[in-house]
């Protein structure tokens, strides 16, 4: 063994990961402080014995390998195809674009449906595509487990991939991996993302930077996943795949989502302002009960009936419908979603019902909605667009979270979450209340990550519960649960109380309490509304500023110019692949340069 080279090599990763991965590189500083210090015992030693290097875990007397780590790595080699089958992330939908679809598709305008402006492209690949064709390169490829990363060279002088996603729980024995593996040198070939010792959360960051970065390379990706390493990781990437914001809304629907906040300004709306607060001496002495659709809202609604006058009740749009039933009438109504199948939450049996209450929709919100209500009770905030200087525009995953978050930025001090699940009911496996429109019994014994398939709103895993240790959830709520612990690390200030009576999931910064416990409510008074209503209307805008007009001007510029940048490539012909590739990788650089 030659110490010389181990030590080179090393330095030589320290210093790559100083300059190009700073936060991993501050991570190995800490782990080694905490040895110096006598903070951490190392549990690891790295041995060379019979010519391979191998790795001895001093607890258990055990080696990493307890083989030729050379024969591994090779091993590791010979186990990469380029077969579209194991060890393989389809990462783009597979839309099948039959003749008879082709021919509907191109009868209608891409504002019409989305697959209108990609069924051609569809088609014509599908027509090229061989049954059992493999991939001519791998462009992107995950390593679950670096050990010592002896496989992550071999595999690399095999693929020579473009893009790397290295993965390792383990600090201390990546540490050790840098003595023996120049990560340096790979780095010099190819982009390398690196999760190691990572959160949860962390990760899911990571996992969505990979997805982003060359995301023209993303229909296939290719992995190699270690035993050593726990399959979270590899489930988590997963469903980072079904998180990702395209695949849950095209772009004609961002297209006309984003068109209608100019509407409501034309027709005069009221705009809710980013420097309201409902915090003052009347109302800091109330308690705000949030009330979202999840299963736990139902089974207490006698509760909230019985002491409706005890709280100041916010409900998301999705629960109007149980409430009308049992006659529980909301002060603040809160709206995100923005289509028009949405109008069902409003189908009660008189609207009367909600005369009185505030509305607080989001600017995207459908006129068949608005059109229901008196103008007056109507407040826009924006989500997604920037039309307004002075706007409020929350910003999360689903109208509870966004509700949520909203009571938060107001700077409200007690509030309690009812329905908030964001997880499905231990006992039925109920996503939402009764009356929900998208509401599903999911099947609670089915498979959780079944590698085959993972279902953006059906698939169940395990996250640590409100009362419960753990509750199921899907990878649908899981980014609502994210959207809520983000909002509490961004908005949530020390005097604010946040009591979850829910049977769901657990939050960040929340007191768990269950409901026959709440006591010493205040009762709301008549003025309640009329003080409410004066806050939240307080510096409300209804039209365009000056500056706003200028700005909307100035974007339409921007959007001109880019027009003028696609034109100049409508027309390129290309006579080979990566002349193609090479002429979209333009495109796309000539667009990112482009003013906002």
């Amino acid at each position: 063994m030659n110490t010389e080279l181990l030590v080179t090599t090393f330095n030589e990763n320290i210093a790559y990961m100083k300059v190009h991965h700073p936060k991993l590189f501050s991570k190995l500083v800490a782990l080694d402080s905490a040895v110096e210090n006598g903070h951490y015992q190392e549990r690891y030693e790295l041995i060379f014995d019979n010519g391979y290097f191998d790795v001895f875990e001093k607890s258990t007397a055990k080696y990493f390998y307890s083989s030729d780590s050379n024969v591994y790595a090779q091993s590791a080699s010979k186990s990469i195809d380029y077969e579209l089958k194991d060890n393989l992330f389809v990462v783009a939908p597979q839309n099948i674009m039959s003749d008879e679809k082709l021919d509907y598709y191109n009868n209608l305008s891409v504002v019409e449906d989305p697959l209108s402006g990609m069924a051609n492209i569809l088609h014509y690949i599908q027509k090229k595509t061989l049954v059992n064709e493999s991939l001519k390169d791998i462009h992107k490829f995950i390593f679950f487990g670096a050990g010592l990363g002896l496989h992550i060279e071999s595999v690399h002088k095999k693929i020579a991939a473009n893009v790397y996603f290295i993965v390792e729980d383990d600090l201390e024995l990546f540490r050790l991996s840098l003595f023996v593996t120049n990560y340096k040198n790979i780095g010099d070939d190819a982009v390398l993302f690196f999760s190691v010792f990572d959160t949860n959360e962390e990760f899911s960051i990571l996992s969505e930077e990979f997805l982003h970065y060359k995301y023209q390379y993303n229909m296939y990706v290719k992995y190699f996943h270690m035993l050593s390493q726990s399959e979270d990781k590899r489930n988590q990437f997963h469903l980072s795949i079904t998180k990702q914001p395209h695949l849950r809304f095209f772009y004609t629907h961002y297209l006309k989502q984003t068109l209608l906040p100019l509407q409501h300004l034309i027709d005069g709306y009221q705009y809710l302002d980013k420097r309201v607060s409902l915090s003052n001496e009347t109302l800091d002495k109330h308690s705000f009960l949030l009330l979202g659709a999840g299963p736990s809202l139902e089974k207490n609604i006698e509760y909230v009936k019985k002491h409706q006058n005890n709280f100041i009740i916010v409900a998301v749009s999705a629960t109007l419908r149980l409430l009308e039933k049992e006659n529980i009438k909301p002060d603040i109504i809160i709206h995100l979603d923005a289509f028009a199948v949405a109008t069902a939450h409003f189908d009660l049996m008189s609207m009367d019902f909600i005369k009185d209450s505030l509305c607080l929709f989001s600017a995207k919100t459908d006129p068949l909605i608005t059109l229901r209500l008196d103008k007056k009770q109507i407040l826009f905030f924006e989500n997604g667009t920037e039309y307004k200087m002075n706007s409020l525009k929350p910003s999360a995953a689903c109208v509870g979270s966004i509700a949520y978050q909203i009571l938060l930025y107001l700077q409200v001090k007690n509030i309690y979450l009812l329905g908030l699940d964001l997880a499905v009911d231990a006992k039925t496996g109920k996503t939402h209340v009764s009356t929900h429109d998208y509401g599903e019994e999911l099947n609670l014994h089915k498979g959780m990550f079944e590698e085959s398939e993972i279902e953006y709103r059906k698939t169940l895993m395990p996250v640590e519960g409100n009362k419960t240790p753990t509750v199921l959830t899907t990878a649908h709520f899981y980014v609502s649960i994210e959207s809520m612990n983000s909002s509490t690390r961004s908005f949530k200030q020390e005097s604010q109380n946040i009591i979850n009576l829910g049977n769901g999931a657990k939050f960040l910064a929340t007191k768990s309490m269950n409901i026959r416990d709440v006591k010493n409510l205040s009762t709301k008074d008549k003025e309640i509304k009329k003080n409410l209503s004066k806050l939240l209307k307080t510096n409300m805008s209804t039209q365009f500023s000056k500056a706003e007009y200028t700005m909307l001007k100035n974007k339409l510029k921007g959007a001109n110019s880019l027009k003028k940048v696609f034109q100049k490539y409508l027309h390129t012909h290309c006579k080979s692949i990566p002349e193609y590739m090479c002429k979209i990788e333009n495109l796309i650089h000539e667009i990112s340069q482009s003013n906002n």
